[in-house]
């Protein structure tokens, strides 16, 4: 396909459409930073091709230069406003970026046109627990489990907002719901342990935690080697 690109880009054809797939190729390739140059080089030629910057942001995005993806999917927006879930897109970039409240904004916009759309709902609640909002995450997830009650992380999203605001038995519960749909989820093990921890059931929460290290983990190991070394 570079070959071929290449050839054409000796000809007459339309360089920028060239460029921009030049750079699909390579962020198809995983070869990003050489995606960005040519998705770049296409954006010099024209600004109105939403498509480059779409994929140039996508190649920031894969290199953690969430920064630098922001204007891109902004722009990409302005161009392609029916294309609703790049919403999502810059919104995560922005969560990735540290900036909750814009995060939470963008998936805000989302859900006015998708409201009953569970995944969004699910995101918008991990960023609003992320920056600490937990009564408006705790309403997020709740809409989460209105519209869907068989997926395994929206019950421990919302258990693990529960055990933040010391509402250790609603965690709980949570969390039993969890590890029902989904039994060997070593971290759920782990949040359930310290909701026990923090309702006073010693006993329980080494349970939990002896089940998680089985299935792998390693925060698990360390609270029960505290506790020997403790004794």
């Amino acid at each position: 396909a570079l070959d071929l690109i290449e050839e054409a880009l000796k000809g007459t054809e339309d360089r920028a459409l060239l460029l921009s797939a030049r750079g699909a190729v390579f962020k198809h390739m995983g070869h990003y930073q050489n995606a960005i140059q040519a998705y770049t080089e296409a954006i010099e030629l024209t600004r109105m091709d939403a498509e480059s910057f779409h994929g140039r942001a996508g190649s920031y995005m894969a290199l953690e230069k969430f920064t630098d993806a922001i204007p891109d999917l902004k722009r990409t927006v302005q161009l392609q406003p029916e294309k609703l879930d790049i919403l999502k897109e810059l919104s995560e970039a922005n969560r990735a970026a540290g900036d909750f409240n814009l995060a939470a904004d963008v998936l805000e916009e989302y859900l006015v046109y998708y409201p009953e759309q569970a995944e969004a709902h699910y995101l918008h609640g991990q960023i609003l627990y992320e920056s600490g909002k937990y009564l408006k995450a705790l309403a997020s997830f709740n809409q989460c489990l209105e519209l869907e009650t068989n997926d395994p992380r929206f019950y421990a999203a919302r258990g693990k907002t529960y055990l933040a605001t010391s509402t250790y038995q609603y965690a709980l519960n949570d969390f039993g719901m969890a590890l029902d749909l989904e039994p060997k989820n070593h971290e759920v093990w782990f949040q359930r342990g310290m909701a026990k921890w923090f309702s006073s059931d010693r006993d329980g929460s080494i349970a939990d935690w002896e089940r998680a290290t089985r299935y792998g983990s390693e925060k698990a190991a360390e609270k029960l080697m505290e506790l020997s070394i403790r004794q």
